[in-house]
Formats: C-alpha cells, sequence, structure tokens
C-alpha cells in the first residue's frame, strides 16, 4: 500500500514518518515537504485562493504517482481539506481528523496550545463544531507561542523552540483546564514533559492519527508490499 505524507515543516517529517513505521511496519511512505503555504500565509495574513489551489495540485499529483492514502500532516491544512476531496478518489486523511471528539472525553475546560494561529484557529473551529454536535458548551482557552514558531519556521534552533514552549507552561500559573490538546506535529514530542509540568491529560494529534489510521491500512502487508519490503532489504 502506498501512503503518502504531505508535511509543510522539516521537524516533523521524521517524527511522524517513525511513528507510522512503528505502528505499520509493513509500509514504506513516500513523504513531500512543501512549505508553499506557510509562505502565502506569512505573506498575504489568509489562506488565499493560490493556497487553495496549489493544495489540490499537490494532492492530485500524489494521486496520479500512485498513492493509496494521503495523510496530510499539518494541521493549518486541515480546514481545507474537505475541497480536495471532492476531486480525488483515494482518502486523504487529517492528522486531527478525531482530535476534537476524543478532546471531549476529558471534559469541557480545554487549552490548545500551537506556534502558528492557523493551528490554533484549525482546533479550535473543530472543537467547538463537535461541541455544538454533543449540545455542550465548552471554555476553550488558547496558549499561541509564535516566538517558537517563528525559529521552527525559519530553521533554528529547535531546543530553544523546546524550552520557550516548556517555559510558558511552567509560567502559566494555576491549571484550570481539563485537557490540554498540542495542534502541531511539531510540538507533539514535549507532551509528556508538558503533562509533568501541569499535571493535566495532553493530547497530541499525531498519536491520535496513527491509531486511527488502522481503518484505511490493512495489518498484513499486501503480495506488492511484501515484494517491495524484500527489495528494500536486499538493497541495503
Amino acid at each position: 500500500m502506498k501512503v503518502f505524507l504531505l508535511h509543510t515543516v522539516r521537524p516533523g517529517l521524521n517524527r511522524f514518518e517513525k511513528l507510522l513505521k512503528e505502528r505499520y511496519p509493513h509500509v514504506r511512505p513516500r513523504n513531500m515537504l512543501d512549505d508553499f503555504w506557510i509562505r502565502e500565509v506569512e505573506e498575504h495574513h489568509r489562506f488565499t485562493e493560490n493556497c487553495r489551489r496549489h493544495l489540490l495540485e499537490v494532492c492530485a499529483s500524489m494521486e496520479r504517482s500512485g498513492a493509496d492514502l494521503i495523510v496530510c500532516t499539518c494541521s493549518s491544512l486541515t480546514p481545507y481539506l474537505d475541497d480536495v476531496r471532492k476531486f480525488l478518489e483515494i482518502p486523504v486523511v487529517a492528522i486531527d481528523e478525531t482530535m476534537a471528539a476524543r478532546t471531549l472525553e476529558y471534559g469541557d475546560n480545554i487549552l490548545v496550545m500551537a506556534t502558528a494561529d492557523t493551528a490554533i484557529d484549525a482546533a479550535v473551529q473543530q472543537i467547538e463544531e463537535e461541541a455544538r454536535r454533543q449540545n455542550r458548551n465548552v471554555n476553550i482557552g488558547t496558549l499561541l507561542l509564535d516566538e517558537a514558531g517563528q525559529i521552527m519556521r525559519g530553521g533554528g534552533d529547535m531546543a530553544e523552540h523546546d524550552r520557550i514552549i516548556l517555559e510558558s507552561f511552567r509560567n502559566m500559573g494555576e491549571n484550570k483546564y481539563d485537557v490540554i490538546v498540542c495542534a502541531q506535529l511539531s510540538t507533539s514530542h514535549l507532551a509528556e514533559e508538558i503533562g509533568r509540568i501541569t499535571r493535566t491529560p495532553v493530547l497530541t494529534t499525531p498519536m491520535l492519527c496513527i491509531e486511527d489510521l488502522k481503518n484505511y491500512i490493512p495489518d498484513e502487508p499486501s503480495p506488492s508490499d511484501k515484494s517491495a519490503l524484500h527489495v528494500d532489504s536486499s538493497a541495503i
């Protein structure tokens, strides 16, 4: 099975691929890294028509290249994937597809943390929509750490990126939330430490997505997958 992964930042690429291979060792994913959307939004301060067009073009190219499944690892793109799905015959899965429903299992007081405002907006929108479906009133706080985001988007020191995020939680004061959502793949590796600092459950989109992919990826490799694995191992 050919699984294509669409990334917008480099730090998340290897991390998500590693998680995917650990859960589905017979899958050999193809990665595409494209920061077009980040640069376009930085310039125009909105998701432009060019962004929509480019997203469709990229996903359509993946389908033409033989993809059986596309996984988008950038939560900022989630609100626009429905427009893409209309034109493709293969599944397109968002990294945060089931995040909202899982978040509400923990309570109604929720903190969403991200280093990009587009990621926060997408997460908040999904949680609010899910709350309306469940006829629940929720209190959603947000923590935008743009300084850390600038470091990541600029290819800077990721150790400093991590320090800024963790220090923000140390300085947050008394925690009033039932659950904290790390709304980006690029911050998911900090979940355990954030949980220790805040003594609060922390959800990350990658692990939820990896588990949900069982609905698309068979547990056993197909004959073509076995052949690819054999080629890979003999080439090492």
